[in-house]
């Protein structure tokens, strides 16, 4: 059976019984009711007494209880109420930290879109994410978190940030192709969304085909569900534990039946050896157990870490390798702008075209758009430029939207008493298009890009072509005999805080290992940066 990206639009539609005007709002409760919600499932929460019973389930702690209950009957009061006050304080401490750690959690899972644009009776509606059903016509567009996986329809200079499914930190091109390659990775099926990533840029229209649990998301979900599994310490003091309790039984039942042999009375001697029970038992080692875990976990909050469970501390001090994601947790995850190259006298030429050739839309919440434009514009911005001024300067006639067959995105200006046709693009295919005078000096460009792509940064080439007359409706055949502006250089660079973290973990005698599906080149450059290897190393 063929995947759904390696369907056309007509065949996806008809295998969900739907077409591209949105399903009938009278289907959709029954639809509802045969899928279920568009949420991803958990694992039932713990409440509060189950959290505070389970910190009695340990062996050591029901042999004390067993021995604060022989201290009783051994009318050893003091010992009972000692052995009571260590099993309830202990208890106490485990319940604090792990039903604080489930609220942070709970607070930490409210990460969801709430509300989607949905097509129903081909009248779009806002709905409750949770609602949606395969079938359902979506509509996107930049700034949204897609709500479900989806097959688009259709596109429109339509970006996607996977960073949050694959880790990429640029964002992908999608179109509405049929894809002919069989089992793909998500971060291939270019003709689908899935739920949990963000639209960078342009819009699209899309048929749900995936909700909930059965999502690209869901399905990573459904990895983080497993038994609970106990640390190698516990697992130690449940083999001690047993080992002493059979010890002290055994002991306990030699000495009661050399007491009899003796001839004491069988109660007297029953006590005695109820109470050599106790006194061989450690009370205090849960207790201490407890509190030397409990000031750890202490000392990680502070450092923003939060421990879910008290025994997990002593697994975290067991680690000796740690196998870390690149994409925001090694690198800041905002691509950035690391250096430039230009023509002489062409800087200010070289910001207006990073501020104006773009999708990047300007909102309360800061740009929205692509995240080699952002980063783009953001340069410029740095280097005091302002959309204002550019767009005053050179007023927008139209756009060329970046395709992935040019891969070069053209934006027509007028510029003063000319019109000026700005060009952003992939190395090789702006050199296609240069002046011959431009052409003599490529392959010193070139160079400069090779030497770029070897520190792991993504390059761009930047031209311009100046008309004296208005060229009318722009097409893609205009884009020729440009004139050379600049190269663009852009990274994810590495979060500044990592370095320190990897010096202490290479000090602690704990190897930093990085999994990542960039280039090489790119995965070497940070990993250089962050001193994980040194120059040479073999990836």
């Amino acid at each position: 059976m063929h995947a759904i990206y390696q369907l056309g639009i007509q065949e996806v539609l008809k295998q969900f019984n739907t077409i591209a005007t949105g399903l009938e709002s009278k289907d959709i409760a029954s639809l509802q009711q045969k899928f279920g919600a568009n949420a991803l499932t958990e694992t039932k929460q713990k409440g509060k007494w189950a959290i505070l019973l389970a910190q009695f389930s340990d062996i050591m702690i029901i042999i004390l209880i067993i021995a604060a209950l022989v201290s009783f009957i051994s009318v050893e009061h003091t010992d009972a109420y000692v052995v009571l006050a260590i099993i309830i304080g202990n208890a106490w401490m485990g319940f604090l930290q792990e039903y604080n750690a489930e609220k942070s959690i709970q607070l930490l899972k409210k990460m969801a879109p709430q509300f989607a644009l949905v097509l129903r009776n081909n009248n779009p509606q806002k709905v409750n994410t949770d609602e949606l059903v395969p079938g359902d016509i979506i509509l996107l567009e930049a700034g949204d978190i897609v709500p479900a996986d989806a097959r688009l329809i259709t596109t429109h200079s339509f970006k996607v940030d996977e960073a949050s499914l694959t880790g990429e930190s640029f964002s992908v091109e999608k179109n509405t192709g049929i894809i002919k390659e069989a089992n793909l990775v998500p971060g291939d099926q270019h003709n689908m969304v899935f739920k949990g990533t963000h639209i960078s840029n342009g819009s699209a229209k899309a048929m749900v085909t995936a909700i909930g649990m059965q999502t690209e998301l869901g399905k990573i979900a459904g990895l983080l569900k497993y038994a609970s599994q106990k640390t190698s310490l516990q697992k130690r003091l449940a083999v001690f534990s047993k080992q002493l309790a059979v010890i002290v039984i055994v002991i306990c039942g030699v000495v009661f039946a050399e007491g009899l042999w003796r001839g004491i009375p069988a109660f007297q001697m029953f006590l005695t050896a109820l109470s050599q029970a106790v006194a061989a038992l450690p009370e205090a080692l849960p207790a201490v157990i407890t509190i030397a875990l409990a000031r750890g976990a202490a000392r990680m909050v502070k450092q923003k870490a939060l421990m879910r469970k008290l025994p997990t501390v002593e697994t975290l001090g067991s680690v000796t390798y740690i196998c870390t994601h690149k994409t925001g947790t090694l690198t800041q995850n905002i691509v950035t702008v690391e250096d430039i190259e230009l023509v002489r006298g062409k800087e200010a030429l070289l910001m207006q075209a990073m501020m104006l050739n773009n999708e990047v839309r300007f909102s309360a919440e800061g740009l929205l758009g692509d995240s080699t434009e952002t980063a783009l514009v953001n340069f410029s911005i740095s280097k005091s430029h302002s959309k204002e001024a550019a767009d005053k300067a050179l007023p927008l006639l139209a756009k060329l939207p970046f395709d992935s067959e040019r891969m070069r995105m053209s934006t027509l200006h007028k510029y003063g008493d000319k019109w000026i046709l700005l060009i952003k693009g992939a190395p090789i295919k702006m050199a296609e298009i240069l002046s011959a005078e431009y052409k003599e000096a490529l392959p010193g460009w070139l160079e400069k890009k090779r030497e770029f792509a070897s520190q792991g940064l993504r390059v761009l080439f930047f031209g311009y072509k100046i008309f004296e007359e208005d060229p009318g409706k722009i097409t893609h055949n205009i884009e020729n005999n440009i004139d050379f502006l600049g190269i663009a250089a852009m990274i994810d660079p590495p979060r500044r805080e990592v370095i320190a973290a990897i010096k202490a973990c290479n000090a602690s005698g704990i190897k930093t290992i990085i999994i990542t599906g960039d280039q090489a080149l790119t995965a070497t450059a940070i990993a250089e940066r962050l001193g994980m290897i040194e120059q040479g190393h073999k990836v």
